[in-house]
């Protein structure tokens, strides 16, 4: 094991710019230093790893084996010295500040979001966040340090193939699904059947890359075959779109509640088992220890107990 007073310290913010910018400019401009400057830095990092690292490959440069090999521990550490160094020992939120970058589906934003932003104006005013849309790069993200938190169904999903070791989760709450169609609906009135259910047409929600919902993964385990007229990019969108139509669309029941007062809609038991939605809070392993990380954590766990009728 090579002693860390043997080796320059330094050097791992060269060579985490290096893998991450796989150019010398770049990565000098990335640490605010000269071209000059990174290449004696690369040159020492040679000698060290006894491998050139960056290797050029006609007009780019390219990591070797061993670079690749570095790319991810070295990501990790310098997250890890990042989170070290802003970590306090209590994180007081009356006082304390923070910015925290999370990720949930449109369903979030109308659910639990509302409750959040609710409990930080009362207990934390000086933290903030910024809240996206999940897309296929979130569980990288997160990986990478670009997220902190991010929310969406525990239900089997494309974009998790397997459990990392650094993943955690954390349930806040479930759902169940239901039908929603036009108030005034001309075939159908206080309950749906099967027989109605399947004839209809249906606005569904479409996530590109991601696959099928837990709505269609229903139909196909009852082997229903369904007609589908529209599709859309949140569920939300759904609902809006049913006065004055004959659609069916099969959402959330949180989201048809919420909802049904804003718009000539009515909501109708589903006529087949559907499995529940379960909403998670995931995060790194890193941040497990980190008092302001805990402390968002319990507000989350706070706003899905409201959710869930506990206050």
């Amino acid at each position: 094991m090579i002693s860390l007073n043997l080796f320059d310290l330094n050097l791992i913010k060269c060579l985490s710019a290096l893998l991450a910018e796989r150019n010398v400019t770049r990565a000098a401009e990335r640490l605010n230093t000269t071209q000059q400057a990174m290449s004696h830095n690369l040159r020492r990092l040679r000698d060290h790893f006894q491998d050139e690292l960056l290797i050029r490959v006609g007009r780019r440069f390219e990591l070797t084996p061993l670079a690749v090999a570095l790319e991810i521990p070295i990501r990790e550490l310098m997250l890890q010295i990042s989170t070290t160094l802003e970590t306090r020992p209590i994180f007081n939120p009356e006082v304390d500040t923070h910015r925290f970058r999370i990720a949930m589906t449109d369903y979030g934003h109308l659910t639990i979001l509302p409750k959040i932003t609710q409990i930080l104006a009362e207990r934390a005013p000086n933290l903030s966040c910024d809240f996206y849309s999940i897309d296929p790069h979130v569980f990288g993200d997160l990986e990478r340090g670009d997220l902190e938190f991010c929310v969406m169904p525990r239900n089997p999903h494309p974009w998790l193939k397997t459990i990392e070791p650094w993943f955690r989760s954390q349930h806040l709450f479930s759902d169940e699904f239901v039908c929603v169609v036009d108030k005034n609906h001309p075939d159908i009135g206080d309950t749906i059947d099967l027989d109605q259910y399947c004839q209809a047409k249906h606005a569904v929600v479409q996530f590109n890359s991601r696959g099928m919902t837990i709505i269609q993964d229903a139909w196909i385990k009852h082997q229903l075959d369904i007609q589908v007229a529209i599709r859309a990019a949140s569920f939300a969108s759904l609902v809006f779109m049913l006065p004055g139509t004959r659609l069916v669309a099969t959402v959330q029941r949180r989201i048809a509640n919420a909802l049904k007062s804003l718009i000539d809609v009515k909501v109708l038991q589903s006529p087949i088992p559907i499995e529940q939605l379960h909403e998670t809070l995931n995060w790194h392993g890193r941040n497990d220890s980190n008092p302001a990380h805990s402390f968002m954590r319990s507000v989350f766990a706070e706003a899905a107990a409201v959710l869930n009728g506990g206050r």
